[in-house]
């Protein structure tokens, strides 16, 4: 119930955008489904898996301190963990105990540092896992307002 609650509080001063969201839903809700069980002739269909293998590699490191660091700023200035491009917050979303489920996006690739080169917290964006995926297929992995723009394209096509 406390989710519903949430939801209500967060539209119930903007009609317009509670409009929007419920058309929004609607019109998903009329795609179709995927199946919800497999065909008989499907179910045998697998492969073997489990198999032990030994990598050995090259890797540049991160520091786990500044991620920690980076969050505990971000808690302390707001409160919250809230993807920096969507808005995710796990906490509002899932409730629960403050969880530090946000991931911790570096804007400057790893590949474009020199050995020892200083990262800051101003370099660090917290964003959710999907966004953290997304940006590292862009062309420019620091654009979060890029990718915060094509979002709100993508949502607004939903709309009639």
């Amino acid at each position: 119930m406390a989710i519903e609650e949430g939801v209500w509080d967060d539209f119930r001063n903007d009609p317009a955008r509670l409009k929007a969201a419920v058309l929004a839903i609607e019109a998903m809700a009329g795609k179709p489904a995927p199946p919800a069980t497999l065909d008989a002739e499907d179910e045998d269909i697998g492969a073997a898996e489990g198999r032990l293998l030994f990598k050995e590699h090259r890797y540049r490191e991160r520091s786990p301190g500044l991620r920690r660091r980076k969050k505990e700023a971000a808690l302390k200035a707001t409160g919250r963990l809230r993807c920096e491009v969507c808005g995710f917050d796990f906490v509002a979303q899932y409730g629960g105990p403050e969880l530090p489920f946000v991931e911790c996006h570096h804007r400057r690739p790893l590949a474009s540092l020199r050995p020892g080169q200083r990262t800051t917290l101003h370099d660090l964006a917290l964003v959710c896992s999907n966004c953290h995926r997304m940006l590292h297929r862009l062309s420019d992995p620091s654009d979060l307002a890029g990718l915060r723009g094509r979002l709100k394209v993508a949502f607004m096509q939903l709309l009639p």
